[in-house]
């Protein structure tokens, strides 16, 4: 058994099991289906971002972005809630400070405006930290506020929260944003100033370019823009191999199509 035991590789053993476990699994019909999968680019004019990264995407992410007149804020209520209060906090405490004679503690004062999810009561520790970014944010000068607020908001959900600016193609096109840390923000820039890809994908295999009027299709965005990257993408989308898919991609303006 010692002899035995020797002459095994282990190494061998290990890459060899790493790659059954780690294997991507494809469905059994593409080994026995005819025909690929198509995917056309779509015409960027007709683009909808809130297609992908809607209203209710940015609540769910405790995400805002804004700052540009030229463009709607999203989520806006993240932001202008906890920027409220902290400058009600503020308030209460200077004219507490000011001889008011009726005015609350720290404590209370905070625990009054700053609400933290599932917590009753806002925890003494956090107290002094809230107070002093609830002066600073009084102070300090406007392309400074996002700084205070991310801090107010990692306080206030328990995890860091980072904040930015994304940008389109124009000089015009940004978008200040608070969200919380590993958001992929990048695909959101690509996404809101569409400098990404959109495609038509067909759910059937066709020998030939499908009628596209008639395929039953679902469109899905990258921010993707090689060659071997679009066929990839669309590949993970379908959950198949890349050389079962035929990608199109518009050449020109004139509506001309390379295939991949």
């Amino acid at each position: 058994m010692k002899e035995l035991l020797e002459n095994i590789d282990f190494n061998r053993v290990y890459d060899n099991l790493s790659n059954i476990f780690n294997a991507k699994i494809f469905p059994l019909t593409e080994a026995a289906g005819k025909g690929k999968y198509w995917a056309r680019q779509l015409d960027p004019e007709f683009f909808n971002y809130e297609v992908y990264y809607s209203e209710q995407d940015a609540e769910n992410d405790l995400a805002w972005f804004g700052g540009n007149r030229d463009y709607r804020d999203i989520n806006e209520d993240l932001r202008k809630d906890i920027a409220k209060a902290l400058e009600d906090i503020y308030y209460d405490i200077d004219n507490r400070d000011n001889g008011d004679p009726d005015a609350e503690s720290d404590y209370e004062i905070v625990n009054y405006y700053f609400h933290m999810p599932n917590r009753n009561e806002v925890p003494k520790i956090y107290i002094p930290k809230i107070v002093a970014l609830a002066e600073e944010y009084s102070t300090c000068r406007s392309q400074d506020e996002n700084e205070v607020l991310a801090e107010a908001l990692s306080l206030k959900y328990g995890k860091r929260f980072v904040t930015g600016t994304i940008r389109g193609n124009s000089q015009s096109d940004w978008m200040d944003y608070i969200c919380p840390a590993g958001l992929n923000v990048d695909y959101i820039e690509a996404v809101f100033f569409a400098t990404g890809t959109e495609f038509a994908i067909t759910e059937d295999r066709y020998e030939t370019e499908p009628d596209w009027s008639e395929a039953n299709t679902f469109t899905a965005y990258t921010d993707e823009w090689s060659d071997t990257g679009l066929v990839t993408f669309v590949a993970d989308e379908l959950g198949c191999f890349p050389e079962d898919v035929v990608v199109m991609v518009l050449e020109d303006y004139r509506g001309e199509y390379r295939i991949l």
